[in-house]
């Protein structure tokens, strides 16, 4: 189903919106891990989907982007990461009361990595693009399979994540939407996901101590050496990262399938999820580490301190998912660049171009006169 104002596909835009959300809820029930299993539960279901699902349909959507060579969208993922970067930093800084600037660039464990991630993304794409994906699919697999016995990937320049993820970009720009939205539309694959998803929840909710210590296999984010259960290196390793992908895109697939594909309340504001993703990481740091919100939420509600957590987690979202935040975060991270027409029309006639600024031109669609964004 389309959106009558935008063209847009509702379903699309409702998975990104949900996702968002758990990436909000996620960032925020981490903090209550050790002290409620249903935080920890619900913490590791959603990690057992989200990130790949995010990823699947930036790749999914990125076609266009990479077909046209479109650097200039591009380099707005690496302005972005720059920005929360910064941003992050100060919030910790400030939170923290003077202590050291907390700003490194080139190492990360905040919700940036995902910003230089896409960067990365993108850039590879464009050079590989032509590779058939039966050839290319696999390698991206088996090559994260085998770099995670590395021990120099990991934080550093987001290079574990990177490999790890990757495959599922590719995944997203090698699909059709159209036969992806038929399959998910059956009857019968709503009622086997619903099966699936239900089943998952029982396992997370009733064995959790058992199956958490593969939690930092699910966010692809340490070599095997870092993670504390390892006793060694040994093969088995790789056939556990294997299993996560089988197991990821299971989960996605499941979750998509199931949410609806009719125009929902969220669906308008599933344009809005990068600001979401760019600033709620702010929110994240304010309560938690400058206002011990952990800490408050356990002596108000000594029973049901989770279940607002993840209240609050949602008001969070839907308030950075509006319009204005959505403008904002444009403005910030695209390159304005000149309109190709009028100078072209200005070289053809000997004249040097307009500063961007000169009155006369017409405004872009960014709002200054003379600019405008690129697609």
């Amino acid at each position: 189903m389309q959106t009558s104002s935008t063209n847009r596909i509702a379903k699309w835009d409702n998975i990104k919106w949900l996702m968002i959300l758990l990436v909000v809820v996620g960032h925020t029930i981490d903090h209550f891990k050790g002290s409620s299993s249903a935080a920890k539960s619900l913490y590791f279901f959603i990690y057992t989907f989200h990130m790949p699902v995010f990823v699947f349909i930036s790749g999914l959507f990125s076609k266009k982007t990479v077909r046209r060579k479109n650097y200039l969208a591009i380099y707005s993922y690496l302005i972005m990461y720059v920005v929360m970067k910064f941003t992050i930093a100060a919030a910790e800084y400030l939170c923290r009361r003077g202590e050291k600037f907390p700003l490194n660039l080139f190492y990360d464990k905040t919700p940036a990595w995902y910003a230089l991630a896409m960067f990365v993304f993108f850039i590879v794409t464009i050079r590989i693009r032509r590779v058939h994906p039966g050839y290319l699919i696999p390698a991206s697999i088996l090559l994260s399979c085998m770099v995670g016995y590395s021990k120099l990937m990991g934080d550093h320049y987001v290079s574990m994540r990177i490999v790890s993820f990757y495959p599922f970009f590719l995944m997203g720009y090698f699909a059709d939407p159209a036969r992806i939205l038929d399959l998910m539309d059956r009857v019968w694959v709503k009622v086997l996901s619903s099966v699936i998803l239900v089943l998952t929840i029982l396992l997370c909710w009733t064995r959790i101590d058992v199956i958490y210590k593969f939690m930092q296999v699910l966010k692809g984010m340490d070599p095997y050496s870092a993670m504390p259960q390892v006793t060694g290196m040994g093969l088995h390793w790789f056939f556990i990262r294997l299993g996560w992908y089988v197991l990821a895109v299971v989960m996605s697939f499941c979750v998509m399938s199931v949410i609806p594909k009719r125009k929902t309340p969220f669906t308008v504001l599933g344009a809005g999820t990068i600001s979401v993703f760019m600033w709620h990481s702010l929110y994240v740091r304010w309560f938690f580490e400058g206002l011990d919100g952990d800490k408050l939420l356990k002596a108000a509600w000594p029973t049901y301190y989770v279940l607002v957590a993840v209240l609050i987690a949602f008001v969070v979202t839907l308030i950075l998912s509006q319009p204005v935040f959505a403008r904002f975060t444009r403005l910030i991270t695209t390159l304005p660049v000149v309109d190709d027409k009028k100078e072209g029309r200005r070289s053809r006639t000997g004249r040097k171009p307009n500063h961007p600024a000169e009155p006369g031109l017409p405004a872009g669609p960014s709002g200054r006169k003379g600019w405008k964004i690129p697609e």
